[in-house]
């Protein structure tokens, strides 16, 4: 779990018991400041791939599918993990991205949401 998660609750850890508990904080209906796409990218090499799209996420919902080579999301080429990580963490924000599946170039596009 990240910091994100993490702070949204008041968090013991009972060590005797291997138990972790969970009780929600002040801020746990704050919103959370980034978007979900529903999908994860692998760095192979030079080359970006989506290794798992999760059901009815808005990336499967547009066509996206593991296996898919990534050439570009939003007009950058670059190939940079980080970068393409934060460009589909903006909510309501058209994504356009352009990946390699078999020979072919497939234009995949969508919105990610909040996941609040």
């Amino acid at each position: 779990m990240g910091h994100d998660i993490l702070r949204r609750f008041l968090v013991t850890l009972n060590f005797p018991a291997n138990e972790i508990h969970l009780l929600p904080n002040r801020n746990f209906y704050e919103p959370f400041d980034y978007g979900y796409a529903g999908f994860s990218m692998l760095l192979m090499g030079d080359e970006v791939w989506v290794e798992d799209v999760i059901e009815n996420s808005p990336a499967a919902l547009a066509g996206l599918k593991s296996g898919d080579e990534i050439m570009s999301i939003n007009g950058d080429f670059s190939g940079n993990v980080q970068r393409y990580r934060s460009l589909i963490q903006q909510i309501n924000t058209e994504i356009k991205m352009i990946v390699r599946r078999q020979e072919n170039l497939v234009e995949i596009t969508f919105q990610p949401i909040s996941i609040y």
